[in-house]
């Protein structure tokens, strides 16, 4: 599917085109099919590059996964099969940004334990805890309008407008548990958020696309017999940054999810740039098991329609050369090796 954002490109600057999702049989002249006429299009469209997979918004699923196939998808992430990269490459894409997915658990070191608890004496932030969903609509609204605030300047991302704030509350409350989603405040203003779910892919499957006579059932009995929690949203207002507010956030989604018998904390995306962030991550002791990447194309440089008949034959990937990785694997960045696609 081909999207132009027409407020991120004027927000940036740029003429460019998404796709938000790709999928073929393992057959290259089809993916390059698919993408030269998505390229055509772009360029009837004014535009001068493609990037993606993203969606409409921040808050579609994007990236195509790179690394960790052998892994269970989550219900914000997408998931596809291992030639899919190659297929991009092999079509001119190159790497646009990377997001990364830690595993870890929910044990609290001892040393952020002590941080909670200082912060906790010392400061006058307030932890907000939810029991009710008519308690989470009524501080929806100002939990998404800390994420303009907190995702300012953060790759893809453009403000949510009050439509949208009212859309996402109206499509996402309904499936969250009060128990997982925290608060942070100071004065009555919200200052921090996190949002996390147990992990629900099991009961997607066995639902097979179907909410009724039984799917809503599986996605519901999911939730209540896995170990894992995913987190989903979280952030931080700008001028609270470094003073503990994210400490206090996750130590106490932690006991929730301890409370609750989830072992084990899947972080979603992470921003392969956004350091702080990451660095939390690896402090927790979780380690990187996902990899999820944005490509993109500069235009010039574009497979035409017509020539995609002249493309060489190549019936499968497996028919292809060992050649270069899509990025060399080192021990603290586990990319995906060509030879293991």
């Amino acid at each position: 599917m081909g999207i132009i954002n027409s407020r991120h490109n004027a927000m940036s600057g740029e003429r460019v085109a998404r796709f938000s999702s790709f999928d073929c049989e393992n057959i290259e002249e089809t993916a390059r099919a698919l993408l030269a006429w998505l390229e055509e299009w772009a360029r009837a469209n004014n535009c001068v590059r493609v990037i993606g997979p993203m969606g409409f918004s921040d808050q579609d699923p994007e990236g195509m996964l790179v690394e960790g196939f052998d892994k269970e998808p989550g219900i914000a992430t997408l998931h596809g099969p291992r030639y899919l990269p190659y297929f991009m490459e092999a079509s001119g894409y190159k790497k646009e940004v990377d997001y990364v997915t830690y595993l870890g658990t929910t044990d609290i070191p001892k040393r952020v334990a002590k941080i909670a608890n200082r912060v906790r004496k010392r400061s006058s932030l307030r932890l907000i805890d939810f029991t009710t969903k008519k308690e989470l609509r009524a501080n929806a609204h100002r939990v998404l309008s800390l994420m303009n605030d907190a995702y300012d300047g953060i790759y893809g991302y453009v403000a949510l407008n009050e439509a949208e704030k009212a859309d996402l509350t109206k499509r996402f409350i309904r499936y969250l548990d009060p128990r997982f989603v925290k608060v942070v405040e100071h004065d009555g203003d919200a200052v921090g958020f996190v949002i996390a779910m147990p992990h629900v892919a099991p009961g997607f499957r066995k639902a097979k696309g179907r909410l009724f006579p039984f799917g809503l059932y599986h996605i519901l009995r999911s939730m209540k017999n896995t170990n894992q929690l995913n987190a989903l949203l979280g952030g931080v207002k700008s001028a609270w940054r470094g003073k503990g507010v994210d400490v206090l956030l996750n130590t106490a989604l932690a006991d929730a999810a301890q409370k609750a018998g989830l072992t084990v904390l899947d972080s979603q995306h992470v921003l392969e740039t956004n350091g702080p962030m990451r660095t939390y991550y690896e402090n927790w002791g979780a380690v990187i098991y996902k990899r999820h990447r944005i490509f993109q194309k500069d235009l010039g440089l574009a497979v035409l329609p017509g020539q995609v008949r002249q493309i060489r034959s190549i019936t499968r990937v497996d028919d292809l050369p060992l050649t270069s990785a899509i990025a060399p694997m080192t021990p603290s960045r586990q990319y995906l090796h060509r030879q293991d696609i």
